[in-house]
């Protein structure tokens, strides 16, 4: 400022070289220094000193007649041809990469990548690990049946169906108890959603009483339910086609569609459920009309029971290692038809969360799309721990896909005013996202 007003330049001759070479881009102009440089604009630029530049980067972008929080490349060219500070890009892109309602409200195209799949174990035999799940609610039966419980073998994959008046914890514990447990006997684990009646006590004691593991699904996130959830929906096409026109009868015909699924090769173990079950294949009404002569059993009891295990121990292999095969081909359809990437995250870093359901009253258009931020604590693959700042917080866990970086409020550094300072203000260092193609992801998810 010295050297502007006054004409005072430091005696010592390189000193004078280094401050002269900084002004040759700079003017005095009202009593303000402006950065001029025909090469990128016909326009003075106020230099911006640094104990104003966070300030000034505030108005352009939160301010909601200047900026309203649009992205990086918008608020540099509105600010490029007003405003000057050295690697000025720099400082916009990180700052409003830590803008907290920008992270909070914006679903930027990387936040969609997914993570690539984690097979589950293949179960090792028939109701080894059972899958489960709620249907409803449905059009009230003729026997005033509003719910059906879906239970599928993740081995076999053989279903079973239940109608239901209600959900409560009771009825789907003595359903499960009635048409699981007494029919084929006690499992290893049971699989569900994070629905109250899985989580109620008495599910939890049925767990403990005829010991098996319970595991639920990350919430809003149940693709380790998955099983179950893709035939529920097949249930549902087949019934649609059999049912009356306001389908009242859907109890009456539920026990022949799921014979009808149980006895068709399934693609996975490229066996029946039926067969992979009883070691032999259902004998079908058209085999009957047909004439088409049934496979004879061996008449000697000892002999037919030793044939059965043998054809049943052959069958379960076949379905392991068709199961295995199908599940690495699956994993390698999905991992590429949906870009998915490993994320890097690691203990201790801050994140936001999705939120995938609002409060009453807060699910607006204009509400926060996700929360935080919260601290990782622990990473299971595909989960995650997450714990809010709070010390008395409670950790919980969610999936992997629900989370993304959380950067934290950004200090500009002091930068010095460099001898060599044309073409400073380029966009090379923006993230050149368009705000309206965001919007068209949101919409899209």
């Amino acid at each position: 400022m010295n050297a502007f007003r006054q004409q005072k330049y430091p005696t010592d001759p390189q000193q004078r070289k280094i401050l002269e070479e900084k002004m040759k881009h700079l003017v005095y102009k009202n009593s303000a220094i402006y950065y001029f440089n025909e090469a990128e604009a016909d326009d003075l630029r106020l230099l911006i000193p640094y104990n104003l530049r966070q300030k000034i980067i505030m108005e352009f972008h939160n301010d909601a007649i200047q900026g309203a929080h649009l992205g990086q490349l918008k608020t540099l060219n509105k600010m490029k041809s007003r405003v000057f500070w050295p690697s000025m890009a720099v400082d916009i892109k990180e700052f409003i990469r830590s803008c907290e309602q920008c992270q909070k409200g914006k679903i930027q195209p990387g936040d969609n990548i997914p993570e690539p799949l984690a097979p589950i174990k293949v179960a090792e035999y028939p109701f080894d690990r059972l899958h489960i799940d709620i249907a409803g609610p449905l059009v009230k039966s003729n026997d005033d049946m509003k719910y059906c419980l879906v239970i599928i073998d993740a081995f076999s994959k053989f279903i079973v169906a239940v109608p239901m008046k209600n959900q409560t914890a009771r009825t789907v514990a003595t359903a499960f108890i009635e048409h699981v447990l007494c029919k084929h006997g006690s499992c290893n684990q049971v699989t569900t959603d994070c629905g109250r009646q899985f989580l109620s006590t008495i599910f939890q004691e049925l767990s403990k009483i005829y010991h098996f593991s319970h595991r639920t699904t990350t919430p809003y996130h149940q693709s380790a339910n998955g099983q179950v959830e893709r035939q529920m929906r097949t249930i549902a096409s087949m019934l649609r086609g059999s049912v009356s026109i306001g389908g009242e009868d859907w109890t009456e015909l539920l026990p022949m569609v799921i014979f009808a699924y149980n006895t068709s090769i399934q693609t996975s173990t490229k066996q029946s459920p039926f067969f992979v079950m009883h070691g032999r294949e259902a004998r079908l009404p058209s085999d009957v009309a047909l004439e088409i002569p049934a496979k004879l059993a061996n008449p000697d009891v000892s002999t037919f029971v030793q044939d059965l295990v043998l054809n049943i121990q052959n069958s379960w292999r076949i379905v392991k290692e068709n199961i295995q095969e199908a599940q690495e081909e699956q994993t390698m359809h999905a991992d590429s038809g949906r870009q998915a990437a490993e994320k890097n995250f690691k203990i201790g870093q801050l994140v936001l969360h999705k939120i995938n359901a609002h409060k009453a009253g807060e699910g607006h258009k204009f509400a926060p799309k996700w929360k935080g931020p919260f601290r990782i604590i622990c990473i299971q693959r595909p989960n995650v721990m997450l714990k809010e700042l709070a010390e008395e917080a409670t950790p919980f866990k969610t999936h992997l896909n629900k989370i993304k970086l959380f950067h934290e409020a950004y200090v500009l550094p002091l930068r010095d005013i460099p001898t060599n300072i044309p073409d400073m203000v380029t966009t090379d260092a923006i993230d050149h996202e368009d705000d309206s193609n965001l919007e068209d992801n949101e919409e899209n998810e």
